[in-house]
């Protein structure tokens, strides 16, 4: 009896066990004969009590994949679309150069491409700036970085374009021994470049742009510009990507939404408002301290 009893027993323990792994198959074959393009959530009319949290798990995993999607497919548009902006206006201006008889008006049509090369070189960089923000936040690796340096570094950088705009471009680095911080040393100087950059393009001959760090919560850097400042109406919306207050203005639209997303990565957040003593715009980062 008992060479004939086990195996009837396994047969039966065996049954048994397919049977409860078949929702289990019948799953699994329909998530792998999705197309990758497919993020509709699945249906959990049919699916046994034991198989909810799968199947509620890998729903809100599509529902963030079709996030991500839509997404990379709307920046994508914006990115084609603002790049063909000065790539025709290199082919047009081009052109009137080849056609020009007179030295003046070719001379015209050739600084107008190379303004043309310059937005869509400073388009490209910031692309690619991008590109490299979503690529480190996969990284954890964080060292000490010092901010200060970094500012003298980004000032030096843009000093001759502030001397040539009459524009005064100063440091407060406060007390250097607190201006340390853990992060990314290349993003960082990337967050500073954009708002000294999309300072000194709003920023009137004879302005005055100041950079200042301080302690807080964490570390806060303050940087104000006696520019136009920014309407209370737009503030939110000039974080979006490729958003311009002004479209026919200076730049790309993409220099907040950088800063927003390298600060982000670092735990902190950006704070727009009025300069205070007079007009102007001053641009808040709060960074906290995880060393």
């Amino acid at each position: 009896p008992l060479w004939r009893a086990v195996p009837l027993l396994a047969t039966l323990i065996l049954g048994a066990v397919r049977w409860g792994l078949a929702p289990l198959h019948r799953l699994a074959s329909v998530v792998a004969g999705r197309a990758p393009s497919d993020t509709e959530p699945l249906s959990a009319d049919d699916a046994p009590r034991e198989t909810l949290p799968l199947v509620t798990a890998l729903n809100e995993l599509f529902a963030r994949m079709a996030t991500v999607r839509e997404r990379d497919r709307r920046f994508a548009a914006d990115a084609a679309h603002e790049l063909r902006t000065p790539l025709a206006a290199i082919r047009t201006h081009a052109e009137v150069a080849l056609a020009a008889r007179d030295r003046r008006e070719r001379l015209e049509a050739l600084e107008g491409v190379l303004a043309g090369t310059e937005r869509a070189t400073q388009l490209v960089s910031q692309l690619l700036a991008l590109a490299r923000i979503d690529a480190a936040a996969l990284a954890e690796s964080r060292t000490p970085v010092d901010l200060v340096a970094v500012l003298r570094s980004v000032v030096a950088d843009f000093a001759a374009q502030a001397a040539s705009k009459g524009v005064d471009l100063a440091v407060d680095p406060g007390d250097r021994a607190q201006g340390v911080i853990s992060g990314h040393a290349e993003l960082l100087a990337v967050l500073v470049r954009n708002l000294v950059d999309n300072a000194l393009r709003h920023t009137p001959h004879g302005g005055r742009i100041t950079l200042a760090l301080g302690r807080r919560d964490g570390l806060v850097l303050t940087v104000d510009d006696t520019g136009p400042g920014v309407p209370l109406e737009l503030r939110d919306r000039v974080r979006d990507r490729f958003f311009r207050s002004v479209p026919s203005g200076p730049g790309v639209g993409l220099g907040l939404s950088i800063v927003d997303a390298i600060a982000a990565l670092h735990g902190g957040t950006v704070g727009l408002s009025d300069r205070p003593n007079g007009p102007g715009l001053r641009v808040t980062v709060d960074l906290p301290d995880r060393r």
